[in-house]
Protein backbone atom coordinates (compact mmCIF):
# COMPACT_ATOMS: atom_id res chain seq x y z
CA UNK A 1 0.00 0.00 0.00
CA UNK A 2 2.69 2.40 -0.61
CA UNK A 3 0.51 4.62 -2.39
CA UNK A 4 -1.31 5.31 0.83
CA UNK A 5 1.62 5.36 2.81
CA UNK A 6 3.14 8.40 0.58
CA UNK A 7 -0.51 9.87 1.11
CA UNK A 8 -1.04 9.48 4.70
CA UNK A 9 2.89 11.20 5.19
CA UNK A 10 1.97 14.07 2.82
CA UNK A 11 -1.13 14.82 5.05
CA UNK A 12 1.03 14.34 8.52
CA UNK A 13 3.45 16.45 7.59
CA UNK A 14 0.75 19.56 6.46
CA UNK A 15 -1.24 18.59 9.46
CA UNK A 16 1.88 19.48 11.97
CA UNK A 17 4.30 21.40 9.36
CA UNK A 18 7.37 18.69 10.10
CA UNK A 19 9.37 16.74 8.18
CA UNK A 20 9.63 12.63 8.36
CA UNK A 21 12.90 11.27 7.36
CA UNK A 22 13.66 7.33 6.45
CA UNK A 23 10.46 6.14 4.74
CA UNK A 24 12.10 3.98 2.63
CA UNK A 25 8.75 2.94 0.91
CA UNK A 26 9.14 2.44 -3.39
CA UNK A 27 6.56 3.19 -5.46
CA UNK A 28 7.11 2.96 -9.72
CA UNK A 29 5.68 5.28 -12.34
CA UNK A 30 6.59 7.19 -15.39
CA UNK A 31 7.67 11.05 -15.35
CA UNK A 32 5.67 13.26 -16.99
CA UNK A 33 7.29 16.86 -16.22
CA UNK A 34 10.79 18.48 -14.98
CA UNK A 35 9.86 21.13 -12.86
CA UNK A 36 13.59 22.29 -12.47
CA UNK A 37 17.07 20.86 -11.96
CA UNK A 38 15.70 18.86 -9.43
CA UNK A 39 12.21 18.01 -9.03
CA UNK A 40 10.17 16.16 -11.40
CA UNK A 41 6.61 14.75 -11.41
CA UNK A 42 6.12 10.79 -11.70
CA UNK A 43 2.61 9.39 -12.52
CA UNK A 44 1.93 6.34 -10.49
CA UNK A 45 -1.09 4.65 -11.21
CA UNK A 46 -3.68 8.11 -11.96
CA UNK A 47 -1.89 10.07 -9.47
CA UNK A 48 0.96 12.73 -10.00
CA UNK A 49 3.59 12.66 -7.21
CA UNK A 50 6.40 15.93 -7.07
CA UNK A 51 9.78 14.65 -6.18
CA UNK A 52 12.90 15.76 -5.34
CA UNK A 53 15.91 14.20 -5.93
CA UNK A 54 17.71 13.42 -2.80
CA UNK A 55 20.61 15.20 -1.18
CA UNK A 56 21.53 18.00 -4.52
CA UNK A 57 21.14 20.86 -5.05
CA UNK A 58 21.04 22.56 -8.01
CA UNK A 59 21.38 26.18 -9.86
CA UNK A 60 18.62 27.76 -8.76
CA UNK A 61 15.85 29.84 -11.67
CA UNK A 62 18.19 32.96 -10.95
CA UNK A 63 21.54 31.59 -11.47
CA UNK A 64 23.71 30.82 -14.83
CA UNK A 65 23.24 26.66 -15.91
CA UNK A 66 19.68 26.55 -14.42
CA UNK A 67 17.63 25.72 -17.55
CA UNK A 68 20.53 23.78 -18.97
CA UNK A 69 20.79 21.40 -16.14
CA UNK A 70 16.84 21.65 -16.41
CA UNK A 71 16.82 20.55 -19.76
CA UNK A 72 19.83 17.80 -18.99
CA UNK A 73 17.59 16.42 -16.64
CA UNK A 74 14.69 15.82 -18.68
CA UNK A 75 16.71 14.18 -21.05
CA UNK A 76 17.92 11.75 -18.14
CA UNK A 77 14.14 11.22 -16.51
CA UNK A 78 11.33 12.24 -19.24
CA UNK A 79 8.67 9.88 -20.25
CA UNK A 80 10.69 7.36 -18.34
CA UNK A 81 9.88 4.17 -15.87
CA UNK A 82 11.34 5.68 -12.55
CA UNK A 83 11.33 3.81 -9.05
CA UNK A 84 11.24 6.21 -6.78
CA UNK A 85 12.35 5.46 -3.56
CA UNK A 86 10.83 7.67 -0.36
CA UNK A 87 13.30 9.03 2.08
CA UNK A 88 11.44 12.35 3.28
CA UNK A 89 8.30 14.27 3.49
CA UNK A 90 8.04 17.72 4.06
CA UNK A 91 5.94 20.05 3.91
CA UNK A 92 3.28 18.76 1.11
CA UNK A 93 6.22 17.25 -0.78
CA UNK A 94 8.85 14.49 -0.53
CA UNK A 95 12.19 13.37 -1.59
CA UNK A 96 14.15 10.42 -2.56
CA UNK A 97 16.37 7.93 -4.41
CA UNK A 98 15.03 7.39 -8.08
CA UNK A 99 16.71 5.32 -10.54
CA UNK A 100 15.89 5.02 -14.11
CA UNK A 101 17.22 1.75 -15.46
CA UNK A 102 19.05 1.07 -12.76
CA UNK A 103 20.78 4.49 -12.80
CA UNK A 104 20.50 6.60 -9.79
CA UNK A 105 19.51 10.01 -11.19
CA UNK A 106 20.77 12.03 -8.06
CA UNK A 107 24.57 10.52 -8.93
CA UNK A 108 24.26 10.77 -12.57
CA UNK A 109 23.74 14.57 -11.87
CA UNK A 110 27.03 14.93 -9.52
CA UNK A 111 28.89 12.89 -12.14
CA UNK A 112 27.80 15.09 -15.02
CA UNK A 113 28.42 18.61 -13.08
CA UNK A 114 24.47 19.37 -13.30
CA UNK A 115 24.86 19.58 -9.03
CA UNK A 116 26.23 20.00 -5.87
CA UNK A 117 26.45 17.31 -2.96
CA UNK A 118 24.62 18.91 -0.17
CA UNK A 119 26.76 18.12 3.22
CA UNK A 120 25.72 15.73 5.30
CA UNK A 121 25.43 18.14 8.50
CA UNK A 122 22.42 19.53 6.54
CA UNK A 123 21.34 16.50 4.50
CA UNK A 124 21.73 13.49 7.19
CA UNK A 125 22.94 11.21 4.59
CA UNK A 126 24.76 7.79 5.85
CA UNK A 127 28.71 8.29 5.67
CA UNK A 128 28.91 5.19 3.78
CA UNK A 129 26.29 6.71 0.99
CA UNK A 130 27.67 10.34 1.45
CA UNK A 131 31.21 9.24 0.24
CA UNK A 132 30.10 7.28 -2.66
CA UNK A 133 28.34 10.35 -4.00
CA UNK A 134 31.10 12.68 -3.14
CA UNK A 135 33.63 10.86 -4.89
CA UNK A 136 31.26 11.11 -8.27
CA UNK A 137 31.02 14.91 -7.32
CA UNK A 138 34.62 15.27 -7.21
CA UNK A 139 35.03 13.90 -10.51
CA UNK A 140 32.78 16.21 -11.91
CA UNK A 141 35.24 18.90 -10.06
CA UNK A 142 38.22 18.08 -11.39
CA UNK A 143 37.10 17.88 -14.45
CA UNK A 144 35.66 21.25 -14.78
CA UNK A 145 32.29 20.09 -15.50
CA UNK A 146 28.73 21.96 -15.59
CA UNK A 147 28.38 23.76 -12.20
CA UNK A 148 32.51 23.75 -11.68
CA UNK A 149 32.99 25.51 -14.86
CA UNK A 150 31.35 28.85 -13.79
CA UNK A 151 33.41 30.92 -11.80
CA UNK A 152 31.84 32.11 -8.39
CA UNK A 153 28.77 29.89 -9.11
CA UNK A 154 27.44 28.61 -5.25
CA UNK A 155 25.08 26.38 -4.00
CA UNK A 156 22.33 28.25 -1.66
CA UNK A 157 23.81 27.09 1.76
CA UNK A 158 27.11 28.86 0.68
CA UNK A 159 24.93 32.09 -0.58
CA UNK A 160 23.10 31.31 3.12
CA UNK A 161 26.52 31.86 4.51
CA UNK A 162 27.27 35.14 2.90
CA UNK A 163 23.75 36.35 3.22
CA UNK A 164 24.56 35.79 7.02
CA UNK A 165 27.74 37.93 6.83
CA UNK A 166 26.07 40.47 4.33
CA UNK A 167 22.23 41.28 5.93
CA UNK A 168 22.20 43.33 2.71
CA UNK A 169 22.70 40.62 0.28
CA UNK A 170 20.22 39.56 -2.39
CA UNK A 171 20.03 35.60 -1.28
CA UNK A 172 17.78 35.43 2.20
CA UNK A 173 19.29 32.52 4.44
CA UNK A 174 15.68 31.49 4.76
CA UNK A 175 14.80 31.13 1.15
CA UNK A 176 17.84 28.76 1.44
CA UNK A 177 16.82 26.73 4.28
CA UNK A 178 13.26 26.21 2.82
CA UNK A 179 14.59 25.36 -0.92
CA UNK A 180 17.13 22.71 0.43
CA UNK A 181 14.01 21.46 2.67
CA UNK A 182 17.12 19.94 4.85
CA UNK A 183 17.87 22.20 7.53
CA UNK A 184 16.18 24.53 10.20
CA UNK A 185 11.99 23.69 10.70
CA UNK A 186 12.18 20.32 12.04
CA UNK A 187 15.96 18.98 10.27
CA UNK A 188 17.61 19.98 13.51
CA UNK A 189 19.16 17.23 15.92
CA UNK A 190 17.85 17.53 19.35
CA UNK A 191 20.56 17.04 21.85
CA UNK A 192 18.93 15.84 24.86
CA UNK A 193 16.53 12.91 23.05
CA UNK A 194 18.00 9.25 22.72
CA UNK A 195 18.35 6.80 20.93
CA UNK A 196 14.69 6.44 18.66
CA UNK A 197 14.98 3.28 17.18
CA UNK A 198 12.75 3.30 13.98
CA UNK A 199 11.03 5.76 15.11
CA UNK A 200 11.06 8.78 12.46
CA UNK A 201 11.34 12.10 14.14
CA UNK A 202 12.25 15.66 13.83
CA UNK A 203 13.23 19.05 15.73
CA UNK A 204 13.28 22.86 15.94
CA UNK A 205 16.21 23.82 17.86
CA UNK A 206 14.98 27.80 17.66
CA UNK A 207 11.37 26.52 18.84
CA UNK A 208 12.41 23.74 21.03
CA UNK A 209 9.18 21.89 19.20
CA UNK A 210 9.92 18.11 17.99
CA UNK A 211 8.34 15.20 16.93
CA UNK A 212 7.96 11.52 16.93
CA UNK A 213 6.40 9.31 14.96
CA UNK A 214 5.70 5.59 14.00
CA UNK A 215 5.12 7.17 10.27
CA UNK A 216 1.81 4.97 8.47
CA UNK A 217 1.27 1.48 9.30
CA UNK A 218 -0.89 -0.59 7.23
CA UNK A 219 -3.95 -1.92 9.08
CA UNK A 220 -5.92 -5.30 9.12
CA UNK A 221 -9.60 -4.24 8.39
CA UNK A 222 -12.75 -7.02 9.76
CA UNK A 223 -14.47 -8.72 7.00
CA UNK A 224 -17.78 -7.22 8.61
CA UNK A 225 -16.57 -3.86 8.99
CA UNK A 226 -18.42 -1.06 6.90
CA UNK A 227 -14.23 -0.30 5.58
CA UNK A 228 -13.44 -3.47 4.38
CA UNK A 229 -12.22 -3.55 0.81
CA UNK A 230 -10.90 -0.22 1.74
CA UNK A 231 -7.06 1.24 2.41
CA UNK A 232 -6.45 2.15 5.62
CA UNK A 233 -3.42 2.69 7.12
CA UNK A 234 -2.61 4.66 10.78
CA UNK A 235 0.29 6.85 12.34
CA UNK A 236 0.58 8.10 16.02
CA UNK A 237 2.86 11.19 16.58
CA UNK A 238 3.93 12.58 19.79
CA UNK A 239 4.39 16.46 19.62
CA UNK A 240 6.52 18.19 22.13
CA UNK A 241 8.00 20.98 23.71
CA UNK A 242 11.40 20.98 25.13
CA UNK A 243 11.66 22.80 28.16
CA UNK A 244 14.72 23.38 30.18
CA UNK A 245 13.22 23.65 33.24
CA UNK A 246 9.95 21.48 32.49
CA UNK A 247 11.83 19.07 30.54
CA UNK A 248 9.62 17.27 27.58
CA UNK A 249 6.09 17.94 27.35
CA UNK A 250 3.67 16.87 24.50
CA UNK A 251 0.78 15.10 23.16
CA UNK A 252 -0.09 11.84 21.24
CA UNK A 253 -2.00 12.29 17.88
CA UNK A 254 -3.64 9.52 16.14
CA UNK A 255 -4.25 9.93 12.54
CA UNK A 256 -6.27 6.84 10.32
CA UNK A 257 -6.45 7.73 6.84
CA UNK A 258 -9.34 5.41 4.40
CA UNK A 259 -9.51 5.40 0.68
CA UNK A 260 -12.33 3.47 -0.95
CA UNK A 261 -13.54 3.51 -4.44
CA UNK A 262 -17.12 4.01 -3.02
CA UNK A 263 -18.23 6.67 -1.19
CA UNK A 264 -18.24 5.38 2.23
CA UNK A 265 -18.85 8.29 4.93
CA UNK A 266 -18.18 7.12 8.29
CA UNK A 267 -20.77 8.42 10.54
CA UNK A 268 -19.63 7.13 14.44
CA UNK A 269 -16.27 7.74 15.04
CA UNK A 270 -15.74 7.46 18.23
CA UNK A 271 -12.29 5.63 18.88
CA UNK A 272 -12.13 2.62 21.59
CA UNK A 273 -10.47 -0.66 22.51
CA UNK A 274 -11.99 -3.51 20.96
CA UNK A 275 -12.48 -5.38 24.27
CA UNK A 276 -13.79 -2.53 26.06
CA UNK A 277 -16.47 -0.97 23.14
CA UNK A 278 -18.49 0.90 26.16
CA UNK A 279 -14.87 3.22 27.02
CA UNK A 280 -14.23 5.63 24.65
CA UNK A 281 -10.85 6.40 24.51
CA UNK A 282 -11.18 9.44 21.97
CA UNK A 283 -13.44 11.38 20.01
CA UNK A 284 -12.40 12.59 16.45
CA UNK A 285 -10.51 15.99 16.73
CA UNK A 286 -10.58 16.45 13.37
CA UNK A 287 -12.48 15.00 10.22
CA UNK A 288 -11.78 15.97 6.79
CA UNK A 289 -13.43 13.97 3.46
CA UNK A 290 -12.44 14.33 -0.56
CA UNK A 291 -12.45 13.03 -3.68
CA UNK A 292 -9.39 12.87 -5.77
CA UNK A 293 -8.53 10.74 -8.96
CA UNK A 294 -11.94 8.68 -8.69
CA UNK A 295 -11.14 7.98 -5.10
CA UNK A 296 -12.70 8.83 -1.75
CA UNK A 297 -10.35 9.87 0.81
CA UNK A 298 -10.89 10.70 4.21
CA UNK A 299 -9.01 11.42 7.36
CA UNK A 300 -9.80 10.81 10.98
CA UNK A 301 -7.33 12.76 13.59
CA UNK A 302 -7.66 11.97 17.32
CA UNK A 303 -5.72 13.57 20.24
CA UNK A 304 -4.75 10.35 22.66
CA UNK A 305 -4.63 10.23 26.46
CA UNK A 306 -0.81 8.81 27.90
CA UNK A 307 -2.66 5.91 29.33
CA UNK A 308 -4.23 4.48 25.91
CA UNK A 309 -0.44 4.55 25.01
CA UNK A 310 0.41 2.48 27.76
CA UNK A 311 -2.28 0.26 27.26
CA UNK A 312 -1.06 -0.78 23.91
CA UNK A 313 2.42 -1.63 24.95
CA UNK A 314 1.68 -3.35 28.55
CA UNK A 315 -1.29 -5.01 27.59
CA UNK A 316 -0.97 -5.45 23.74
CA UNK A 317 -4.39 -4.37 22.94
CA UNK A 318 -3.51 -3.15 19.01
CA UNK A 319 -7.40 -3.98 17.85
CA UNK A 320 -9.19 -0.92 17.42
CA UNK A 321 -12.75 0.06 17.37
CA UNK A 322 -13.52 3.55 15.01
CA UNK A 323 -17.57 3.65 15.23
CA UNK A 324 -18.88 -0.03 14.09
CA UNK A 325 -15.25 -0.24 11.91
CA UNK A 326 -13.07 -2.34 13.65
CA UNK A 327 -9.07 -2.72 12.47
CA UNK A 328 -5.54 -4.07 13.79
CA UNK A 329 -2.08 -2.29 13.24
CA UNK A 330 0.38 -3.87 11.14
CA UNK A 331 2.89 -5.95 13.56
CA UNK A 332 5.49 -4.03 15.00
CA UNK A 333 2.93 -1.12 15.93
CA UNK A 334 3.49 -2.16 20.20
CA UNK A 335 7.31 -2.45 19.26
CA UNK A 336 7.33 1.55 18.04
CA UNK A 337 5.10 2.67 20.92
CA UNK A 338 7.41 1.34 23.33
CA UNK A 339 9.97 3.19 21.83
CA UNK A 340 7.87 6.34 21.43
CA UNK A 341 6.35 6.07 25.69
CA UNK A 342 10.24 5.92 26.95
CA UNK A 343 11.21 8.67 25.00
CA UNK A 344 8.35 10.91 25.77
CA UNK A 345 9.18 11.03 29.83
Amino acid sequence: MTRLHCAILIVLSALFGYAINGFGQTLQGRVTEVTDGRTLKILVNSSEISVTLQFIETPTADQPLAGTVKDHLSKLVLGRTASYEIRRVAFNRSSGRVVVDGTDISQQMLRDGAAWLIPREISGQSTEEFLAYQKLEEAAKNEKRGVWSVSGLEPSWLAEQTATSNPRGTTSATQSENRSGQKGKFGDKNPSIGDVGALAHGYNAETRVGFLSTTPLGVKIAENSPWYGSEAAVDISYIYTEDPKKGRTGKFYLTVVRISDEKRTTRQTDLYFLDQPSRIIAKAVRRTARDASGRYWEQLRYELPRNAISRVVNDGSTRLGIGNTYIEPAYGFQLLLFNMLQLSR
